[in-house]
């Protein structure tokens, strides 16, 4: 975390200024460990990531920040159980019996028990191969395929309209704050998620540019007023305990002329695995009273996305065919000329050549000097989620004179017309490094 960044922020309790103690930097000044401080609380920053709660664990964590210990620190950060533990047990270190004796065992029992979770998590092995097998995990490895992520690739024209600061409300391990910095390369990204193991992710392996804040955005923002040129905030706001004061604070940190985004809204009017606590369409608009917002059917605007290479915020969604759509997509400003009709925007969504790799969610088969792909999805919970995945990523495809992943790049550079087709299939995506 730069500490010039905490002119945008503000303490989620209090809202008073936040100021940084002397605290560990790397060699650009970064601050990787360390605290903050304001009137009424101190927070602590751990590889980067400063946690602005004060929830099950915080206390313990800005004591050891505070004697040096590194290591335990970040162990008692990234595992969740241990740091429940704590706060279920914490009342036993106040009773006079033990005192401060008994607090110490607790930390210790504590750092022990997120030892596992720091050695799973801090290896320098691929992304995926850190991730788990559970449901979620595995949804998180093929997020790439997933539909419900599309409307960030068709969005990003109009996200380069305001490419200031950025928020990225609930990114998870990162996915979308990857295709922000990678392709609109905003000024300042902030990237929040109250789950700090998801955070330490994300800035490792997917947006280490990212401002990173662990923070529950059930409560307070931790962002001065009208700061923010651009919120994005996808497949998150229908899993809010109360969507209606996470829409008063986005209006309240939103620039006069920001731009809001809630992508990938599940309507309470059509089945939704996994749906949280979905609203009717005209329920979800209501909640803005600041910023006009227009709903969009998601599978249209999938559909411009995929077939007509365009995003026409110009024409209007009928009232149906946004009732019928599984999930919506929110679209807010104060300035109407960002609602048009834009052109040719899959190279630009989909041109971020650094890192080409074949799409996770295909396996390959080695065949007499070429590679055929079979489409196989992670599992059949997976395929019914996403039935716009199934219609668009090809079932099966051969790649003539690509015989190995290590060939890739020389292939990108001697057939690029033909890759750019993979590309625009999703068979071929730009993925972040040492995501594979």
């Amino acid at each position: 975390m730069i500490a010039s960044v905490l002119d945008h922020l503000i303490c989620p309790s209090c809202g008073g200024a936040l100021f940084p103690s002397p605290g560990v930097e790397d060699a650009s000044g970064e601050i990787l460990y360390g605290v903050v401080r304001c009137e009424c609380a101190e927070y602590p920053i751990v590889e980067g990531i400063m946690s602005l709660g004060t929830g099950s664990g915080t206390p313990e964590v800005v004591d050891l920040v505070k004697r040096g210990d590194r290591h335990g620190a970040l162990a008692l950060s990234l595992s969740e159980g241990a740091q429940r533990a704590l706060g279920r047990l914490r009342w036993v270190s106040r009773r006079r019996v033990f005192g401060r004796l008994a607090g110490r065992v607790l930390i210790a029992w504590a750092l022990r028990q997120a030892a596992g979770d720091k050695r799973r998590l801090t290896t320098d092995a691929p992304l995926c191969s850190i991730l788990g097998t559970s449901t979620f995990e595995t949804y998180l490895k093929h997020r790439f395929s997933a539909e419900s992520f599309w409307p960030v690739f068709a969005l990003l024209p109009l996200l380069r309209q305001r490419n200031g600061v950025v928020l990225d409300i609930g990114c998870g391990i990162g996915h979308a704050s990857f295709a922000i910095a990678t392709t609109i390369r905003p000024s300042t990204l902030f990237s929040i998620d109250r789950t700090f193991w998801e955070l330490f992710l994300a800035r490792r392996y997917m947006s280490p540019e990212s401002t990173v804040i662990a923070i529950d955005v059930n409560g307070p923002l931790p962002f001065r007023d009208a700061s923010i040129d651009c919120v994005v905030a996808l497949d998150m706001f229908h899993y809010v305990d109360s969507p209606a004061a996470l829409v008063r604070e986005i209006e309240r940190v939103t620039s006069q002329d920001g731009l809001v985004t809630m992508l990938h809204v599940h309507n309470a009017l059509q089945s939704n695995v996994a749906a949280g606590k979905p609203l009717p369409p005209t329920s979800w608009l209501q909640l803005f009273h600041r910023i006009p917002v227009r709903a969009f059917s998601e599978p249209r605007l999938v559909e411009d996305f995929m077939v007509r290479d365009q995003l026409d915020l110009l024409q209007a969604h009928q009232a149906d065919e946004i009732d019928a759509a599984n999930a919506i997509d929110l679209i807010g400003s104060r300035d109407g000329l960002l609602f048009r009709r834009y052109e040719g925007i899959r190279e630009g969504a989909l041109d971020a050549r650094a890192n080409l790799r074949i799409n996770p969610i295909y396996r390959r088969i080695p065949d007499d000097g070429a590679m055929r792909l079979e489409r196989e999805f992670p599992s059949e919970y997976f395929r019914q989620e996403y039935p716009l995945s199934e219609k668009y990523l090809p079932p099966s495809v051969v790649i003539d004179g690509l015989s190995a992943d290590a060939d890739l790049p020389r292939f990108v550079e001697e057939r690029s017309e033909f890759v750019r087709h993979l590309m625009d299939n999703f068979v071929i995506l730009p993925l972040p490094e040492r995501y594979l």
